[in-house]
């Protein structure tokens, strides 16, 4: 009986780590966010914004590091021409 109950504690917290894990992620269809150059206007409230640095300058454009992003939405929300997809 002990170890049931051990099982599903296990269970419940492994659920419960996914969840908070990924409560703000968004699923783009492809998987990674890209800037749309033609709409963006290098603002740079996305890099303002970005806890995990995932967005650079690359001269007068504003590129994502899909390593260092994890899709947090933090850019999205804050573009003022919805040019992050």
């Amino acid at each position: 009986m002990k170890s049931l109950f051990y099982k599903l504690l296990l269970i419940f917290f492994v659920l419960l780590i996914f969840i908070v894990g990924c409560k703000n992620k968004i699923n783009s269809p492809s998987d990674y966010f890209e800037i749309d150059d033609e709409s963006c206007i290098a603002c740079g409230k996305c890099y303002d914004v970005c806890p995990y640095n995932a967005i650079e300058f690359n001269g007068e454009k504003l590129i994502i590091i899909q390593t260092k992003c994890v899709q947090c939405g933090e850019c999205v929300a804050v573009c003022p021409t919805d040019a992050i997809h």
